[in-house]
């Protein structure tokens, strides 16, 4: 796909005139581009041209499906059950919670509810 060297040549052609500083970010963004490309789901990967050449609008799909998904529904959405705050912590405490792994914003939370009980 010619979508790396596209990049890179943007990125080049930008170089003209630019600190050294302006330059290193754009090298920055152009890596975390290429990153975020590598990591495209497999199992739902970008279209090609074929692919978009070959779908279907919805008006063209038999009626039966048509009819059955047109008649989705959401259910009912349920009232928020937390409160998003901004607090300030002592950086010591939030690393020691951070390290303890994924969830650690939960336990901040139930050991906050079990000292006002």
């Amino acid at each position: 796909m010619h979508g790396s060297s596209f990049l890179y040549s943007r990125s080049r052609a930008k170089t003209s005139g630019q600190s050294a500083l302006e330059r290193r970010s754009d090298m920055k963004n152009l890596s975390t581009r290429k990153a975020v490309r590598a990591e495209v789901d497999q199992d739902n990967p970008d279209w090609t041209r074929e692919d978009f050449a070959r779908a279907v609008p919805f008006s063209g799909l038999p009626a039966e499906l048509q009819r059955v998904l047109s008649h989705r529904k959401r259910g009912p959405q349920r009232e928020p059950k937390k409160v998003a705050v901004s607090i300030r912590l002592s950086p010591d405490v939030v690393k020691a919670f951070r390290d303890s792994g994924a969830g650690w914003q939960t336990r901040v939370d139930e050991i906050l509810r079990a000292h006002i009980k």
